[in-house]
């Protein structure tokens, strides 16, 4: 019982402390070039989706001083129409959420609502959906990830939008589905 105990205390320091952790999160800064999408694609057959994003400089592979000040950091291919997204994201800042790579570059999928004019003003963060399984690759500037088509929230014909983006605090947002955090925007990285 000491050790239920212990655990839950420690559980409850950890998620109030990531919460405090993104509400102090330096303001949202002008992201470096590796993180702004120029351009991408989405493709799928019957089993397997790959889905690119080119940056406008190399994309860092593992954590860089800008991750670490960020609570999210990622790049998205969205439908708008829906606000349903497939994103891979990188973010030591609040912990770990995945089992496949949860230190570097990893996949979820999520719920979004546009602010104002989309995507200039970003979106709310509504919900993290799942934590698919996927094979992601860097060369460069470029990102390819490849996944089951089963676990993307639509077809990518539907996808209208490759962002890059940064999680930010997002007054007025609401508490984000399936996560112990409220209040996040997603805002799209432009150069």
């Amino acid at each position: 019982m000491t050790k239920t105990i212990l655990f839950g205390a420690t559980l409850a320091a950890v998620i109030v402390a990531s919460v405090f952790v993104i509400a102090e999160v330096n303001a949202f800064q002008t992201a470096p070039l590796g993180f702004v999408a120029i351009d991408g694609d989405a493709t799928s057959t019957a089993n397997s989706a790959t889905l690119t994003v080119k940056a406008a400089a190399d994309i860092p592979r593992f954590p860089t001083d800008y991750v670490n000040s960020q609570a999210i950091v990622g790049f998205g291919w969205a439908d708008l129409g829906t606000g349903e997204a497939f994103i891979t994201t990188i973010h030591p800042l609040i912990g770990r959420d995945s089992h496949q790579n949860p230190d570097a570059w990893h996949a979820h999928t999520a719920s979004l609502t546009p602010i104002g004019t989309v995507p200039d003003d970003g979106f709310c963060l509504n919900s993290v959906n799942s934590t698919p399984e996927a094979g992601i690759q860097i060369q460069g500037d470029t990102m390819i990830v490849k996944a089951r088509t089963s676990t993307l929230p639509y077809s990518t014909d539907d996808v209208n939008a490759i962002v890059g983006f940064t999680v930010v605090g997002g007054p007025g947002c609401g508490p984000v589905g399936n996560t112990p955090f409220a209040n996040l925007a997603v805002q799209v990285n432009i150069p």
